[in-house]
């Protein structure tokens, strides 16, 4: 049989969230378990390897692919780990070079050419990958020429071919589910610290792609949104909870509250079933209501996340974020009423972005009594407006370790500011929000369980170690 292996590069949490690893997220790569799912449905013989959450190096990975023999090895490269991803393709390459390396994964879909021809992989898989990847596979099984299989780029005696882009599935549902039971234990999975409130924990997406304008973003889905169907999204939580014994799930879409009616009936469906999970999801202020916030609460949501990234109008409208600073505030009302915790994320160094309007940010959030706001540094992804702009608003850095989550080190500093100003801001932003009597109060009142205390006392102890 057919043997293909997906792994992401060895990477560390320290490589992602710097000071603040140990209260970071470590999630399965759904990616490749949608990837996974589809070759498995057509009787191909599939293996993943988390490197990250198994601690591998390099060599051990060597080792992996040694003892599995696999015809072909699929890595998934972000804008983060594409160096490491490179090292690695070139050491597979040299120890195997029969088997064909594959990339996929949003910088390849991203940076693809630039990326590509200097890399040692043997074929890029572009945007959405699940119908290209069972194609590719077939082609490479039977010897068949990867011209006629859509969404590719692949060398060919030196020379990098693309073939046609390949058009995204608008039925979700003729997806499988992914297939966790490649991972390891979904219980050894952790997202970040004071983002879950009961384990074992996983996220689950419902739906891909976002309609918003946001310069910043880089989702490699589009802006038409596809959905599963309500039926769909259940029948997949109930398998988390019956084989996976998962009591929250995170859901992990761009933008979940896009459908209304979907959405009241997938809470419906959830108090029908008497799932008794709690969850999660990212939401966007001016798509959401009170009556739509109460449905999500009463089907056992806890926590909403909004991005709102500035407290100034002004950059908000130069980020096309198509939202206004009073419908943030209408919406942590209705939270507070509701009793939905609140996780709005905010960004400092913004294009147009000055001491005051930094200023500003840092008042706005504390305004809004929310629960884990989170301050993180601009980053212009490639491949995103913000990183064609950039260099009109200000310096950007060619150092690819600064596209990190934790940010630490501006990748982007605009005019006027300073890479040491904005650091201190961000610290000033957690510090005042944090430390902070009323702070405190409220994530007492949360206090329900031993877990909770264990969450708060970790997370506090590495802020205080991290912005000390």
């Amino acid at each position: 049989m057919y043997k293909i292996l997906f792994l992401n590069p060895p990477f560390y949490t320290e490589e992602t969230y710097g000071k603040f690893s140990r209260v970071g997220s470590t999630m399965p790569f759904l990616g490749l378990c949608y990837l996974a799912a589809i070759l498995k449905r057509h009787q191909f013989d599939v293996k993943i390897v988390d490197t990250i959450l198994l601690h591998l190096t390099m060599e051990d990975v060597l080792k992996e692919i040694q003892a599995y023999s696999p015809d072909v090895v699929g890595i998934t490269v972000s804008t983060l780990s594409s160096i490491r991803a490179n090292i690695l393709a070139q050491k597979i390459k040299k120890s195997f070079p029969n088997i064909t390396l594959i990339a996929g994964g949003p910088h390849i879909s991203e940076c693809t050419r630039a990326f590509f021809i200097q890399s040692s992989f043997d074929v890029g898989v572009i945007g959405e990958g699940e119908w290209t990847i069972l194609e590719l596979a077939r082609a490479l099984r039977d010897k068949e020429p990867l011209g006629t299989v859509n969404g590719l780029l692949y060398k060919d005696q030196g020379e990098v071919v693309s073939t046609k882009p390949r058009a995204m599935e608008k039925d979700l549902d003729q997806f499988p589910f992914p297939v966790r039971e490649l991972l390891p234990p979904l219980k050894n999975y952790r997202p970040s610290a004071l983002y879950y409130k009961r384990t074992p924990v996983t996220q689950m997406m419902t739906s891909r792609g976002c309609p918003a304008q946001c310069i910043f973003c880089d989702t490699p889905f589009g802006k038409t949104v596809r959905y599963h169907s309500p039926e769909y999204v259940i029948d997949e939580m109930i398998l988390l909870k019956e084989r996976f014994g998962i009591k929250e799930v995170l859901i992990n879409d761009d933008t979940f509250v896009v459908n209304k009616q979907r959405i009241y009936e997938i809470c419906r469906l959830m108090r029908k079933k008497n799932l008794g999970l709690t969850w999660s999801c990212n939401v966007r202020v001016n798509m959401v209501d009170y009556d739509i916030l109460k449905e999500m609460k009463a089907s056992g949501c806890w926590l909403i996340m909004p991005g709102v990234e500035s407290g100034s109008q002004e950059i908000l409208n130069l980020l096309r974020k198509g939202i206004t600073l009073e419908q943030v505030v209408q919406v942590h009302g209705w939270a507070h009423k509701l009793g939905l915790l609140t996780k709005p994320s905010f960004i400092i160094g913004n294009p147009g972005d000055t001491l005051k309007s930094i200023d500003q940010t840092i008042r706005f959030a504390k305004s809004l009594r929310s629960y884990y706001p989170s301050f993180t540094l601009f980053t212009p992804f490639p491949g995103t407006p913000a990183y064609d702009m950039a260099s009109t608003y200000g310096t950007v850095s060619q150092d690819s370790s600064r596209f990190a989550l934790s940010t630490e080190e501006p990748s982007f500093v605009p005019f006027g500011l300073t890479e040491a100003l904005l650091k201190k801001k961000q610290k000033e932003g957690f510090q005042s929000l944090y430390f902070d009597f009323s702070m405190a109060w409220r994530h007492l009142r949360t206090i329900n369980s031993m877990e909770d205390i264990s969450k708060i006392t970790k997370a506090a102890g590495m802020l205080l170690m991290g912005y000390k």
